[in-house]
């Protein structure tokens, strides 16, 4: 496993669990510090247990750090796309417009899953002009995403 994917992979499991409230939290620095040290990357990990309403952390210090966004914020433009009605499916294709990007792999039509894979910028922004700048903000700010 390279570290880019692991990263990536931390990151995303962080961010679908920021969503939960909870009232206890449990420090587990030796738990988890041992995926971490094995790929020598730097990060946090947040787990949730829903029915004992507990949150363990690795790394809560950095948990608590503001950090740009970046791509974690494509996973929750898909939610919201998809929960909108921006798009269909994960299977619908949109147009690649065919403005050349510097990155190859975004110069085609993708569906959500092969824009996903590439990070392709131009997809996730036609998503969020279709959501609409009203409903948008008002979907991330219920979901309480962002630093604080």
């Amino acid at each position: 496993m390279n570290k880019t994917y692991v990263n990536r992979l931390i990151s995303s499991v962080v961010f679908c669990l920021s969503f939960f409230q909870c009232t206890r939290t449990h420090e587990s620095e030796t738990v988890f510090a041992d995926a971490f040290k094995k790929y020598a990357v730097e990060g946090t990990f947040v787990f949730h247990k829903l029915h004992a309403n507990q949150t363990y952390f690795y790394n809560n210090a950095r948990a608590n750090t503001p950090y740009l966004p970046a791509s974690t914020f494509k996973i929750l433009n898909s939610l919201i796309a998809l929960e909108t009605g921006a798009i269909a499916d994960t299977n619908v294709v949109l147009k690649w417009d065919g403005i050349e990007h510097s990155i190859k792999a975004w110069n085609r039509d993708h569906n959500m899953k092969s824009a996903i894979k590439v990070s392709a910028v131009w997809f996730y922004q036609e998503l969020a002009c279709r959501i609409g700048p009203d409903k948008m903000q008002y979907l991330v700010e219920k979901c309480d995403y962002g630093n604080k």
